[in-house]
């Protein structure tokens, strides 16, 4: 938004996509994103999906999870991409200069459904750890971040009127009824 402050509102786009060159799909995923303190009351705007069908999503406290806890997880094609939008507000505590960092975690597998042979981030929580480019082994986790500032405050002052209409610019005498904006 612009300004940046605290009370307005901020809109975020969670793509997840999966490259079309890839081997194999993409199974049981789960998308987390913990907003932090500086954010608050989440909601979903919309979710669209392209090459697979669009999961379903759900706000929990101030936690967006696709899919919705109840769904368990869903599966994404090669070539496949599905789009969350959502907003937040940003948090009546933040400070101007305040530099607000949101991240939300993916985490998928290799094969699908339960099995003694998968490879994946381990504990299923898309919690940041264990990341793809950590070199970590079987590491099926990535993030990704984006940041917002809140916006310094400015103070502009200019005269635009005096009581005496023959003062030239800012040149007032003692005694001038003087009109600021």
């Amino acid at each position: 938004p612009s300004p940046a402050d605290a009370g307005a509102t901020v809109r975020y786009q969670l793509q997840i996509a999966h490259a079309a060159a890839s081997s194999r799909p993409a199974y049981d995923l789960v998308v987390a994103d913990a907003l932090p303190a500086g954010l608050t009351n989440p909601s979903i705007v919309s979710v669209s999906a392209a090459g697979v069908a669009a999961p379903s999503a759900e706000v929990a406290g101030n936690t967006i999870r696709v899919p919705a806890s109840a769904d368990g997880s869903f599966d994404l094609s090669q070539g496949a991409t599905v789009t969350v939008v959502f907003e937040a507000e940003i948090a009546a505590t933040a400070t101007p200069g305040q530099t607000i960092a949101n991240t939300a975690s993916v985490v998928w597998s290799s094969l699908d459904g339960a099995s003694p042979d998968e490879r994946s981030e381990g504990d299923g929580v898309a919690d940041g750890s264990n990341l793809i480019s950590s070199g970590a082994l079987d590491n099926y986790e990535a993030n990704s971040s984006a940041s917002i500032t809140v916006d310094q405050p400015t103070v502009a002052k200019a005269l635009v009127a005096t009581s005496e209409p023959g003062t030239p610019a800012a040149d007032v005498t003692i005694g001038e009824v003087v009109e600021y904006a």
